[in-house]
């Protein structure tokens, strides 16, 4: 997949999200360790934006889709992911 985003976790470990949903986690030496998927929607419609957060849990991440649905993991060591609600129509540009 095409790389959109990649940033360092709380553990410094390094985190590449690419446009499939596909989330590559690699040590500090640069050794692939794991990956996970940010779900079976996310992969479906692609990734245009991602962003690499910390939170009280431990390093997050967000996906946007192309159809702009949120989609995001707390903790990507324990990547729960789940989608935002949509934004109302009369809120939109």
């Amino acid at each position: 997949g095409v790389l959109l985003t990649m940033g360092w976790s709380d553990s410094e470990e390094l985190l590449c999200v690419q446009e499939n949903g596909i989330v590559l986690i690699y040590n500090i030496f640069g050794k692939y360790q794991h990956k996970f998927s940010m779900g079976q929607e996310a992969t479906d419609a692609q990734i245009i934006d991602a962003q690499i957060y910390p939170s009280v849990h431990g390093t997050g991440i967000a996906v946007m889709t192309t159809n702009y649905r949120i989609f995001i993991a707390n903790n990507y060591k324990d990547p729960k992911v789940r989608l935002l609600p949509e934004i109302p129509s009369k809120f939109s540009t």
